[in-house]
């Protein structure tokens, strides 16, 4: 963010005034006519720069012994309340923070105006300065010095958050021990995602710029959401979950990619790649489309972004995403878990409950073609018809074969939407099983 005056997008040799009241206001504190005072503006695409200056501006002042000696909000030559905005700086935790208004600032042999300009109908924000000619130095390098003051004390760095830089709610904690997959398929994700993180500093030392994109395919209620839920938890750098709400338009990816490279290392989850991605003769969204493809190749171009895409199926991806070297490197298929996964699934999801009477190997044996959401709808089915019934052994719930015997059926036939274009259908999609237990 470092910058020079030639930077700012609008360097005034003279200042523009809005009103009667700035130009009074402005000219008594600097101590010169009005027609004297020289202004700077530079403008920022998004509202993250916003929040990283607005929450250690207070503590940069007085580490650097700048002095406010007045904030005021002017409109329509009137005075209004300076506006405050409570940014949430980690989860569930928020700080009040002034984001536009003037500020009247001194700094033992200068002054200057600094003004937090809200920039109304756009997505954008600034920060407009007001001094005498003979400070115009000084007044520069306190902007530039703040900008690295707020990047070198990004309250972002390492946080898991959402393009609209809420922080994601961490509360249930998920590992590998969450999520039933094949080994081998594991591996795969560890060696080409949390490894990278893990050995980060002997990347560095060694003078290596990893860079992964990686595309997670598989029908719905196979993992692949879960499996973000888990590197989110693991993996050793920032996390920006992106769903398709997020993208609308294509400065939202420029956004968003921007943010990712600003916080380095960052995983950049993108669930759902197809629904913005899909062909260019195909999509509504050439524009989004376009602008995904040169930020993925921007992103490849910078340092320890690792790009993670799901979709429920890749041929509905635009092939100059997924064919092209550099933009997507792996393509890990997630599969429909077989009857031994199935089976650890049935133990995973019940290990709260009484099931001592429970043939899992036979249920698993029947539940073919189920996906591990599919698993859980099971196990969730025989749970309340288990409590409706009020089954117990002492304080737990009693499960029964029976139980999960009245569902299998009704569970095979929910209609578990997927997410995007669709899935391929299953083989056996239209097998009914009978009776598991007669």
């Amino acid at each position: 963010m470092n910058f020079t005056k030639d930077d700012w997008i609008n360097i005034h040799r003279k200042a523009r005034w809005h009103n009667s009241l700035q130009i009074s206001l402005i000219s008594d504190f600097l101590g010169i006519s009005s027609k004297d005072i020289l202004s700077s503006s530079k403008t920022y695409e998004s509202t993250y720069h916003k929040n990283l200056i607005a929450i250690i501006f207070e503590d940069f002042l007085n580490k650097h012994n700048y002095k406010i000696e007045k904030c005021i909000g002017i409109v329509e030559n009137d005075y209004y309340a300076l506006k405050k905005q409570d940014i949430e700086i980690s989860p569930g935790k928020f700080k009040r923070c002034i984001t536009e208004g003037y500020m009247f600032i001194t700094h033992e042999d200068y002054k200057f105006v600094l003004e937090f300009d809200g920039l109304y109908g756009h997505d954008k924000w600034g920060m407009n300065l007001f001094y005498a000619p003979k400070d115009e130095g000084k007044t520069l390098s306190f902007l530039n010095n703040l900008e690295k003051y707020a990047e070198d004390n990004n309250y972002l760095k390492n946080a898991k958050i959402s393009p609209d830089l809420s922080h994601m709610d961490l509360k249930t904690v998920y590992s590998w021990d969450d999520i039933v997959l094949p080994n081998k398929l594991i591996k795969e994700i560890k060696t080409n995602v949390d490894n990278l993180f893990n050995n980060i500093n002997k990347y560095k030392d060694a003078g290596v710029k990893f860079k992964r994109g990686i595309i997670l395919q598989g029908v719905p209620g196979t993992g692949k959401t879960m499996i973000g839920k888990i590197l989110c938890h693991t993996a050793k750098c920032s996390f920006i979950w992106v769903t398709p709400r997020f993208l609308t338009r294509s400065d939202h990816v420029a956004q968003v990619c921007t943010l990712a490279r600003s916080l380095s290392p960052t995983i950049l989850f993108l669930e759902d790649i197809d629904l913005y991605g899909g062909s260019r003769n195909e999509s509504d969204n050439r524009g989004i489309l376009g602008e995904l493809m040169n930020q993925l190749d921007g992103l490849i171009e910078n340092e320890y972004v690792v790009v993670i895409a799901t979709t429920n199926n890749v041929k509905h991806i635009e092939s100059a995403i997924r064919n092209r070297p550099g933009r997507f490197d792996r393509v890990i298929e997630i599969p429909k878990p077989n009857a031994k996964e199935r089976k650890k699934l049935l133990e995973l999801y019940t290990k709260d409950f009484d099931v001592k009477n429970v043939d899992f190997d036979k249920i698993a044996k029947y539940s073919q073609g189920y996906t591990g959401a599919h698993m859980r709808e099971l196990v969730t089915a025989a749970l309340i018809e288990a409590i409706d019934s009020d089954s117990k052994s002492g304080s737990k719930v009693l499960l029964t074969n029976e139980q999960f015997d009245a569902n299998f059926d009704k569970v095979k036939d929910k209609d578990i939407k997927p997410v995007g274009f669709g899935a391929p259908k299953d083989d056996d999609e239209d097998y009914h099983h009978p009776s598991v237990f007669e």
